[in-house]
């Protein structure tokens, strides 16, 4: 039930924070007036499963990631009930979301100011991402969320988890997009 819950509250703040964003996009002209209410509710509907998809999706491998490496290598996290293990990977997810999106600013900035090669670039990615990983465990662990327990180390596992898991996948798909792109034109 708690499951349920969460998952109900998640897509509820989603489609709040997507009105929000509808609401700052038409205030500053980017997106013309909706010619019907239908459309309007349309794009806040698409904007808000966006950000659910965005959240939900890793909350979930956060909360597979966690689950093996307590199966694997022992109890390196604690917590009281699988629904507290989910609720603090929704938190997690939503907290390594907003620090990605700054550090990967970032990086891509320097990699752009200073002309980097490609592999360096993935090697500052990934370093990047897993501190975000890394900060949002840790604080959520630490500060909000008190049934969940880690320890010795397992901090450091479960992101270091989590983020080859992520890198691997963005490799994956950017070579993939490329392939696609080479069959095309």
């Amino acid at each position: 039930m708690a499951i349920f819950i969460t998952v109900l509250l998640t897509i509820l703040c989603c489609l709040v924070i997507s009105s929000l964003i509808f609401m700052i996009l038409l205030k500053k002209e980017i997106v013309d007036t909706p010619p019907n209410h239908l459309a309007h509710v349309a794009f806040i509907g698409l904007i808000g499963f966006s950000l659910f998809f965005a959240i939900t999706v890793p909350s979930l491998v956060i909360y597979f990631v966690a689950i093996t490496v307590n199966h694997f290598f022992g109890e390196y996290i604690i917590y009281g009930s699988l629904s507290d293990l989910y609720i603090f990977s929704v938190v997690v997810s939503i907290l390594a979301l907003i620090y990605m999106l700054i550090l990967m600013a970032i990086v891509k900035g320097i990699t752009h100011i200073f002309k980097l090669p490609a592999w360096l670039a993935y090697i500052l990615e990934f370093i990047f991402a897993w501190a975000a990983v890394y900060f949002s465990i840790q604080y959520v662990s630490n500060h909000i969320i008190e049934n969940i327990s880690i320890f010795q180390g397992g901090e450091v596992l479960l992101s270091l988890f989590i983020t080859f898991l992520f890198s691997g996948l963005d490799i994956l798909f950017t070579n993939l997009d490329k392939i696609t792109k080479e069959k095309l034109g």
